[in-house]
This record gives structure tokens, C-alpha cells and sequence, in this order.
């Protein structure tokens, strides 16, 4: 059997210091955390009936209401109120362009350190938490669990992960869409160079069904920067002996604009969905781009909470 894979093969003890009072805390779903327990809203069940939404596919029939059907002709299913645990699951993006990294680490190890901190904060909570990586194969999901033992069982995955090949990071997404039984907080860890309009229809999907998700979109300052020197040869990552030659110079202009408008539309698929959109830079520590994100989400529910008093 092999030895277990430490934090400390992600982040520094500086990094872990910096996170260690921080907690995960989901927007839609808690109203409290005690003991790992939150008030969620569930599908069904034997507990006090909350609100209604409409049904979209892949919800239970049992729990369509139907004295609502006969009187609206519109299909809506019920919500209950109930004590449980808010789970969370770990998405990373393994495609070949997650290996880019120049001045900094790569993308991909980036995303993996920020995987293990995440991982960390929702297993202290004691709320179950999986791992999938975006291969588009459901062997590669690790269901969410709470014991103390699954956070090295994701250490030792997230060690041994490799990113390769074309991106199958939404084929993932669409898996999870068929297999989450349970309204889940989804961290998302990818550079998102994948099919928008695909990536959107997913999102929808999720957070119909009350997913709330959240975006961690890994890049590499020169993917910002475009800073390079002249006459460079570019080789795609994801697909063999596809490359070009290109002078900076006279692409730079171009290259700027393109990647403005995907980063526009990436957030604002995100904000339409009503998900969190969180940059994360490679040249920046993964602890400082986490710990000022939640110190703010926390700050949030907290006002929240207090307005609604």
C-alpha cells in the first residue's frame, strides 16, 4: 500500500495557516453550521414543506405536486426544509492545456493545490465532499464522503493526476448532472477553453436543479499578458502536431481582444446562472486567491443572516 500523500505536497504550512480559520459556506443551502449541519433545502421527505419550484428533467415525478398541476397546468415540484449535511464536489479540468506554465507552476498543479485546500475546508466542516476529474468517464468520480480517511483517499488522486488530451471537461459536468441525487456545491477548477454554449447549457442544468456553483477559472499570467518575445512557435497541448508560428507583435492586438470577450462571456454565463465566477492566476498563492474569496462570501452570509432578522 502506498504512503499517504500530505497537504504539504500542495501548499506550504504558510498556505494551511492562512486558511485554517475559513470555512466553505454555502449561500443557498446553510443557515447554520453546527457540527457540520446545515438547513438545506431537499427534494421530498418526511419534513416541513418549504416552497415549490418548477420541475425540470430529471426530478423525481413522485414529488410533482399535482392539486398545483390541476389548477395551473404547470408542472412544479416540492421542497422541505431539513437538517443535513451540505455536500460538495470537486471537479478539475485534466485536459492537455491545464499543463501550460511558464514563469509559474502549471495551471494544472495550481488547480490541484487549490482542490486539496477546498477538499480540506469542507471535510473540517464534516460535510461530505467528492472528487472528479474532467475526463468524461464515470471512473474517475470519487463520491462524496465525510470520513477522515477520504481526504487522503483525494490527496493520493489529486497526487497522481496527469493532464492529457482534448478537453471533456462539460462531458464530466453532464455525468454529474445524471448522478447527483442531492442538491451539491460544485467547485469548478478549469481554464475554461472549452465550448461555451455547451458549457452553458449544463450550468443551466445544474442549477436548475439547485447545484450552486462555483468557478475557480485557472489561468497563466502570459495567457493574460500575451507578453512574448518574437518569431515563437505555438504547440497545442491537447492535440498532436497542431502548431503555428506566430510574431507577437503583430498578434498581440488580436490575441488581447479574443480573450477579453471569452473572459466577458465565460463570467457572465456565470452570473446569468447565478454561479460564482473566481479568477485564480498561477503567479499568485492559491491560499491569498481562496482565503480573500471566502472572507467574502463569508461576509456576505453573514449579512445576509442579519438582514433577515
Amino acid at each position: 500500500m502506498s504512503a499517504p500523500v500530505s497537504m504539504l505536497s500542495f501548499v506550504t504550512a504558510d498556505d494551511l495557516a492562512r486558511l485554517d480559520r475559513l470555512e466553505l459556506v454555502s449561500q443557498k443551502l446553510v443557515n447554520g453550521h453546527i457540527s457540520g449541519k446545515h438547513k438545506s433545502l431537499i427534494k421530498g421527505g418526511c419534513s416541513e414543506f418549504s416552497d415549490h419550484r418548477a420541475y425540470s428533467p430529471g426530478d423525481e415525478i413522485r414529488h410533482l405536486d399535482w392539486r398545483v398541476y390541476a389548477k395551473s397546468n404547470r408542472y412544479y415540484v416540492k421542497e422541505y426544509d431539513e437538517e443535513t449535511s451540505a455536500h460538495g464536489m470537486i471537479v478539475l479540468d485534466v485536459s492537455g492545456s491545464m499543463n501550460f506554465g511558464m514563469e509559474t507552476v502549471s495551471k494544472l498543479d495550481c488547480a490541484k493545490a487549490a482542490c486539496a485546500c477546498s477538499a480540506r475546508l469542507i471535510l473540517g466542516q464534516r460535510d461530505p465532499v467528492g472528487l472528479a476529474f474532467g475526463t468524461g468517464s464515470v471512473h474517475d468520480i470519487l463520491p462524496p464522503r465525510s470520513s477522515a480517511r477520504h481526504l487522503h483517499q483525494i490527496l493520493h488522486k489529486l497526487h497522481h493526476a496527469q493532464a492529457s488530451g482534448d478537453q471533456t471537461f462539460v462531458e464530466t459536468l453532464k455525468t454529474l448532472v445524471r448522478q447527483l441525487k442531492q442538491r451539491t456545491q460544485i467547485l469548478l477548477f478549469t481554464d475554461g477553453f472549452f465550448d461555451l454554449s455547451d458549457f452553458e447549457s449544463v450550468l443551466r442544468q445544474m442549477t436548475q436543479r439547485g447545484h450552486q456553483i462555483i468557478l475557480f477559472h485557472t489561468l497563466a499570467p502570459e495567457e493574460l499578458a500575451f507578453n512574448f518575445d518574437d518569431g515563437i512557435r505555438f504547440e497545442c497541448m491537447e492535440k498532436d502536431g497542431l502548431h503555428r508560428n506566430v510574431d507577437p507583435a503583430e498578434f498581440a492586438d488580436t490575441y488581447l481582444e479574443r480573450m477579453q470577450i471569452f473572459l466577458t462571456r465565460l463570467k457572465n454565463i456565470c452570473i446569468k446562472s447565478d454561479s460564482a465566477y473566481v479568477p485564480m492566476l498561477t503567479d499568485r498563492p492559491v491560499s491569498e486567491t481562496l482565503a480573500n474569496y471566502l472572507r467574502t462570501r463569508t461576509g456576505r452570509h453573514t449579512r445576509a443572516a442579519a438582514g433577515s432578522h
